[in-house]
């Protein structure tokens, strides 16, 4: 498979949104499509999405990545670094589909990231200059996070939703 869509249920805070975010997916993409989920409560919604023939989706147990803070949101990365698809573009479960996929999933070979902007808020606005700022307490060994904030904070950027991307393979 050269692209698909994947998805993160890690409990079921969020169970109606992602069945309502996979109905409205389906109403513009018909490729393939997995559910990954991490607790009890959300391999059983997952379970119940990929028995329902109008979703189409798979199924696959995902471990959460056990750290003290944004646990979900390392374990969405965790699973782009492994994605299962050469073109994986990732959705969260309260993402509303409204048109084509086309632009996410149909990326060149030259790019490794595509990112959906954030309404018009900027990396130097407060709220978002907050968040990253908040970056400096994860310790990483694949990254060097100090330099990815201070580079993130250099210039005003528009600020990007980690609820909507999409990488390549490698």
């Amino acid at each position: 498979m050269t692209s698909g869509v994947i998805y993160l249920l890690t409990g079921p805070k969020h169970a109606a949104r992602l069945v309502v975010s996979l109905a409205s997916l389906r109403r513009h993409y018909d490729g393939p499509v997995i559910v990954y989920s991490t607790q009890t409560e959300s391999h059983e919604v997952a379970r119940r999405c990929a028995a329902d023939a109008r979703l189409q989706v798979e199924h696959r147990v995902a471990e959460q990545v056990a750290i003290r803070k944004n646990s979900s949101f390392v374990t969405k990365i965790q699973l782009l670094l492994n994605a299962p698809f050469e073109t994986t573009c990732y959705l969260d479960s309260d993402t509303l589909v409204t048109g084509s996929m086309d632009r996410l999933l149909n990326v060149t070979t030259q790019e490794q990231f595509v990112a959906t902007r954030f309404a018009h808020w900027v990396t130097t606005g407060k709220t978002i200059r907050k968040r990253i700022e908040r970056w400096r307490e994860v310790k990483s060994k694949q990254f060097d996070i100090p330099r990815l904030v201070e580079s993130a904070l250099e210039c005003e950027r528009p600020s990007v939703t980690s609820g909507v991307r999409t990488v390549r393979r490698g």
